[in-house]
Parts: C-alpha cells; structure tokens; sequence
C-alpha cells in the first residue's frame, strides 16, 4: 500500500467509526466501554476500543459529542 492509499484507508475506517459511534451515543451518559460493547452487541463484531476512543476524541473536538470524566472514567453524550 502507498502512503496516499494508507491515508485514504485510514480516513474511511475513521468516517465509517464515527457513524457506528453516532449510532450508538445519545443524549444519555455512557462510558466509553459500554459504547464499545454496545456496538459489538449491534454488529456481531469486534470493535475497537481504541478507534471507537479516537472517534470519540474527534466528534468532541468538533462539538458533537461531550464528555465528562473523573481521570479514570470517561462519559460521552451526544450534543445536538
């Protein structure tokens, strides 16, 4: 894979979390965990928590999701 077609890979897997997680998030609180299993659960696969955490981090740097932790838990909601 060239550096170009990575990055194209990597943007789609990216887009394609973040509506998986848009799915799943609402107006009330989750954890980050609940989140990953509930989307297993929807799927019947394995997702990462690592990407669904990235996504997470990416949709509230754009203001759509907030999130509220105590440093060792986080909690997500969806905004708008």
């Amino acid at each position: 894979m060239t550096m170009d077609n990575n990055n194209l890979y990597k943007k789609y897997i990216m887009g394609k979390y973040d509506k998986l997680v848009m799915e799943v998030v609402n107006g009330k609180w989750k954890n980050t965990n609940q989140i990953v299993k509930l989307l297993s659960k929807k799927h019947k696969k394995i997702v990462s928590w690592h990407l669904v955490w990235r996504a997470l981090k990416r949709m509230e740097d754009q203001g759509k999701v907030e999130c509220a932790s105590d440093g060792k838990i986080f909690m997500w909601r969806r905004l708008k």
